[in-house]
């Protein structure tokens, strides 16, 4: 569920929406990887951890959801154009060693 995450927010075309599903399914990944992970070993660690992502997923949820109508307001698309060259600079960013 990670990866597919992360493909879909790499690959899929620049819109928003997609971009927002793809990182609703990156923290979906993690959460389960959080709740095998505490099966495995018998804590519960890992299950709060899923309840902690699946807030702040909420939360996040709720701000891009808004984040969007605003743009979709302004623009009357949510195609976003400079887009890949914002992916590739967090891309950088983040995972350049």
């Amino acid at each position: 569920m990670f990866l597919t995450g992360v493909f879909a927010y790499v690959v899929l075309p620049y819109t928003l929406l997609t971009n927002f599903v793809a990182l609703e399914y990156i923290f979906l990944g993690a959460g389960l990887v959080g709740v095998a992970f505490s099966l495995e070993v018998d804590d519960f660690d890992g299950q709060i951890f899923l309840l902690c992502v699946l807030a702040v997923a909420a939360a996040e949820a709720a701000l891009g959801l808004a984040l969007l109508v605003q743009f979709y307001r302004l623009r009357g698309n949510v195609q976003t154009l400079m887009y890949p060259l914002i992916k590739a600079w967090v891309f950088f960013l983040f995972f350049y060693p």
